[in-house]
């Protein structure tokens, strides 16, 4: 029951947010051009961008995700642990 919009890298997702607004951003943690960590930095540094929760997944999440991202989630998930995390963030 979502709108989804989606970018195959890191670079497309920033391209498509001057464009689009959003209310929640799910990325992966490993991506071609650079990592869904670095993106939600570049996020956190725009102000049109930088109140949008992330949620980061990960085979191997960093650990230093901190504060940077509203929640990590391990892959592989079952789908009710993503919709848990969005709720908490919507």
């Amino acid at each position: 029951g979502f709108p989804v919009v989606a970018a195959n890298n890191a670079t497309a997702a920033l391209l498509l947010l001057e464009r689009t607004v959003v209310s929640l951003i799910v990325t992966d943690f490993m991506m071609p051009g650079f990592s869904g960590l670095e993106l939600a930095d570049r996020l956190r540094r725009n102000s049109r961008t930088a109140a949008i929760p992330v949620i980061l997944m990960s085979a191997f999440p960093p650990p230093d995700s901190g504060t940077r991202v509203a929640a990590v989630i391990g892959k592989p998930f079952a789908l009710e642990a993503l919709l848990d995390k969005c709720q908490l963030d919507l």
